[in-house]
């Protein structure tokens, strides 16, 4: 089961940015088949709040009238994003995240240079997830490009903008690791921030970018933070990643 090799458990996940009506309806053709090695028979529906509306109404019938021996498991990390109808058929289980400390010591345990750990267990819980992150020549290279951007954000250089062409965009090339680089930015806004009101620096210890970013008022942090978070947004709805990204580094260098 751990291999993703049981007869009787059969799992969809999202397709670049959603689980569509058509992974759903093969599900849903396999839901009335019987079990190979038992009586039972379940179906993981992973990252359920990125279903389209289509897919999520082509779940409900097997909702309110699933088949005997069948179990399905919807999981996400944000729950308001499945649809109400959904939701209130479903029996909630929510499951409180490892403290981040426990998860970089672990990952440590496990080989991860601890500079590292700590900036990777604030992208998953998961330990083996976290080892494979580490290991990740092309999110290393991520990790690299944003610090080199704040670091121009922070000393307020224009040549951030073009940055954004000649590198980010490069080390961005699909929605997911757009995703992920909007979130290590993110998160060194958070920290510097952390660090403008007295707290010790905790993920990008040594990085001199961070350290300046930390350095400017916290009002004037906070309120880059909000628009980096706003570009977040912008990812979800599909804008153009370089022109998205160009936008974030005006409004900030305006600010």
């Amino acid at each position: 089961m751990l291999t993703g090799n049981h007869t009787d458990v059969l799992t969809i996940r999202p397709e670049g940015t959603t689980v569509k009506a058509d992974a759903v309806r093969g599900l849903k053709a396999e839901m009335s088949k019987s079990g190979v090695e038992g009586n039972r028979r379940v179906f993981i529906i992973e990252d359920a709040d990125r279903m389209t509306a289509a897919a999520a109404n082509s779940l409900l019938k097997f909702f309110e009238e699933p088949y005997p021996g069948m179990l399905i498991i919807l999981t996400t990390t944000n729950r308001n994003g499945l649809l109400p109808t959904v939701l209130s058929r479903a029996q909630v289980i929510q499951f409180p995240a490892p403290r981040r400390r426990d998860v970089e010591a672990q990952l440590v345990k496990a080989g991860v240079a601890a500079s590292r750990a700590g900036v990777v267990a604030r992208m998953t819980v998961s330990v083996d997830d976290g080892v494979a992150l580490a290991n990740d020549e092309d999110v290393a290279k991520r990790i690299h490009v944003m610090l080199q951007l704040v670091a121009r954000l922070a000393a307020h250089d224009e040549l951030a903008f073009p940055f954004i062409q000649t590198d980010v965009v490069k080390a961005c090339p699909d929605r997911d690791s757009q995703r992920q680089f909007v979130r290590l930015l993110a998160l060194a806004y958070s920290e510097a921030i952390n660090r403008c009101y007295g707290a010790e620096a905790a993920v990008f210890k040594q990085d001199a970018g961070v350290a300046k970013l930390a350095t400017l008022p916290g009002a004037t942090v906070a309120a880059g933070m909000q628009i980096v978070l706003n570009a977040a947004a912008q990812i979800e709805s599909n804008v153009n990643f370089q022109a998205n990204m160009e936008q974030m580094v005006l409004l900030i260098l305006r600010g």
